[in-house]
């Protein structure tokens, strides 16, 4: 008993599982009915085929009755033209047996003084000068000379562009401007004096000591005479060093 209560134990759900396979195989006895057998499917009324079934299937019937449509023959080739028989060519006999164009009639040549008088009696042709109007002349107007007046700077615009110069150039450039404005300056301008010794100035700077003396010169003489003391006192040692004669020059200015 043991053994078994083992088994059952053990195996249990596989003895539910092949009882319920013979009790689903048996269900027909087990509910009381006779097994459906050959008498059974015997007695079975036969399935009738709907008639668009059978319309069809008539159809295919007949169209497989038919016989097929015979294949279409290919057209035949078409034969090779024949070539051309060479063209011997004519006899001479033929050749000039063909007729020749005649020549045309020679024009008789007129004599050349029967042209001469033909041109002669001719009528010429005079060419037709074109009319032209005659040039209308006007009237020469004398016109009046317009000469611009000369610009001559100030002693301040002259002394101010120099100084903008010995800028930009140098002292040399800058004198140069004021020995060309002092020329045009009139000789009665009391700034002629400074613009001198300005020029003087620019010459020392550029190392030209001979042009400086000489400006220096030209300021004193310019200047009145009672401001030539202060002139003389400052200019003394500069003659001393650079003029031959030394300040000594400077006695004619006093």
């Amino acid at each position: 008993m043991a053994a078994v209560r083992t088994f059952l134990r053990k195996y249990w759900i596989l003895i539910v599982i092949v009882l319920w396979v013979i009790a689903w195989a048996n269900r027909d006895w087990l509910a009381g009915q006779a097994p459906a057998g050959e008498d059974a499917y015997a007695e079975e009324r036969p399935i009738e085929v709907p008639p668009a079934v059978r319309d069809v299937e008539a159809d295919e019937d007949a169209a497989a009755a038919e016989p097929s449509p015979r294949p279409q023959e290919t057209p035949p080739e078409p034969e090779p033209a024949p070539e051309p028989e060479p063209v011997a060519p004519a006899p001479e006999t033929e050749v000039s047996a063909v007729p020749q164009p005649e020549p045309a009639p020679a024009v008789p040549e007129r004599e050349p003084e029967a042209e001469a008088e033909a041109e002669v009696d001719r009528p010429t042709a005079t060419p037709e000068t074109p009319i032209t109007a005659a040039p209308v002349t006007e009237p020469v107007v004398e016109r009046e000379e317009v000469v611009a007046p000369e610009v001559v700077e100030t002693p301040a615009e002259l002394l101010s562009r120099s100084r903008s110069v010995a800028r930009s150039r140098g002292p040399g450039a800058a004198a140069e401007v004021l020995a060309a404005g002092l020329r045009e300056l009139p000789g009665d301008v009391p700034e002629r004096a400074d613009l001198y010794g300005e020029m003087g100035n620019y010459h020392f700077t550029a190392g030209n000591f001979t042009a400086a003396l000489a400006a220096y010169d030209s300021a004193l003489k310019a200047l009145p005479e009672e401001d030539r003391i202060a002139m003389l006192r400052r200019l003394a040692p500069i003659y001393d060093r650079y003029h031959p004669a030394g300040r000594s020059h400077l006695d004619q200015f006093r």
